[in-house]
């Protein structure tokens, strides 16, 4: 059966130094795209493993060279990961991805190279595997009928597999044996052709890092998934412990787990911060009305005059009146004098500043000058009159930006009064 693919489908395998994600790496890497349609591309790249600390080619664990048959001197003359990224980059953008087993081994290790990259050198790759559909053949095969890759091949396909550890041929097989069984298990609800229901049926455990060091709940909350706070909330152990997720960073653990702790630990601290602000502003609006309702109720009024309004338009009128109900005070300067042709027209921030300013002055010198303070005070101003042709031009500015047809509600931000 054909795939049915709304984006490109990425299948990809990795050979590589050893099977500790932290410390080894690619040697080997293929990528067999499927585009919507069966375009099938592919791409293979042999990979110098390097050292970026000691800045020297890593060696190759005899039990993985057994496996892939890949020597040091084969690798000797060949592109560093870091040489390939931008490259390797590119075919991932935009794609979904697929493997045999690759959530647990090939995906970590890739996410880890790409780490190290932006971890020991001045690029900075533009991908978030994390962000990844990944659908994981191996999974599928597993929950429907546990076998090998071999097995698997020649199951579904058929064929035997030759040329097996070798990236290219196993990611082939891959292709092929998806295909497979979505041949075989067509009909059956919980095998569907498509990529997102297949890369949830695949997934056996929903990871924030690919290590599996932090894991998600039934309310999508990370918990930590090993040690003495098995099962506690991350954020539960952030606020409780926080040299933990420190310990974590300087930790034995894969570049990729460290990034997602300090992901959380950015996370939660903005939202410690963002808590405090929140208490702040009402501890502000609190004291503010405490304060005011200590002022007795009533309306009180004033009036004066600017001698002139530098134009030759003579006196400007300046009328205020303050009403005070409760813990709520409002000043109403609607009543002053409209826009002038001179230097002496006051705009609305500068007239609350002067507003706020001269509450402070009178109020408890305690209350913090933060927008809490601000709330528990009402300002209402006149707006200039706009003239006809104007509201004619910034209407028909309005219908071209905004694309949408004239009616009587296109001006109804243009009022009169205006409560700040």
């Amino acid at each position: 059966m054909e795939l049915n693919l709304e984006r490109p489908l990425l299948f990809f395998d990795i050979e590589s130094t050893g099977l500790n994600i932290a410390s080894d790496s690619i040697i080997e890497l293929c990528f067999v795209m499927i585009r919507p349609g069966g375009e099938q591309r592919v791409k293979t790249w042999r990979v110098k493993p390097w050292d970026y600390a000691a800045n020297c080619q890593k060696a190759i664990n005899p039990s993985a060279q057994a496996v892939h048959g890949i020597s040091a001197e084969d690798l000797a003359d060949k592109p560093t990961f870091y040489q390939i990224v931008d490259e390797v980059v590119e075919w991932l953008t935009g794609s979904d991805l697929a493997g045999f087993n690759s959530a647990k081994f090939d995906l970590p290790l890739l996410a880890e190279e790409i780490e190290r990259v932006r971890q020991y050198t001045d690029k900075q790759p533009a991908i978030d595997l994390h962000t990844m559909q990944m659908v994981d053949v191996q999974n599928i095969f597993h929950m429907m009928e546990p076998r090998t890759l071999k097995a698997a091949y020649m199951f579904y396909c058929q064929k035997d597999l030759e040329n097996a550890h070798a990236a290219e041929a196993d990611t082939l097989a891959t292709y092929e044996v998806l295909k497979g069984q979505l041949d075989r298990y067509a009909g059956d609800p919980r095998i569907e052709n498509n990529v997102d229901k297949l890369a949830r049926f695949s997934t056996k455990q929903r990871t924030v890092d690919y290590a599996g060091r932090i894991i998600l709940n039934d309310k999508d909350e990370p918990c930590i998934s090993f040690g003495k706070h098995k099962g506690k909330t991350a954020k539960e152990v952030y606020l409780s412990e926080p040299s933990y997720f420190a310990w974590i960073s300087n930790g034995d653990f894969t570049l990729d787990t460290k990034r997602q702790f300090a992901l959380l630990k950015e996370k939660y601290d903005e939202e410690k911060r963002a808590a405090f602000c929140k208490k702040w502003l009402e501890y502000g609006e609190k004291k503010a009305r405490i304060a005011i309702a200590e002022l007795p109720d009533g309306e009180y009024a004033f009036e004066d005059y600017m001698d002139d309004d530098g134009a030759g338009g003579g006196k400007v009128l300046i009328k205020t009146k303050v009403i005070i109900k409760g813990d709520q005070i409002t000043f109403d300067f609607s009543g002053s004098a409209p826009q002038n042709k001179g230097p002496h027209n006051c705009v609305p921030c500068a007239l609350k500043a002067t507003v706020y300013y001269s509450m402070l002055s009178i109020l408890d010198k305690s209350i913090p000058a933060n927008s809490g303070f601000f709330d528990s005070i009402n300002i209402v101003v006149h707006i200039a009159d706009f003239d006809a042709e104007i509201l004619k031009v910034i209407r028909q500015i309005l219908r071209h930006t905004l694309c949408e047809s004239c009616d009587k509600h296109s001006l109804a931000f243009f009022r009169a009064d205006i409560n700040f």
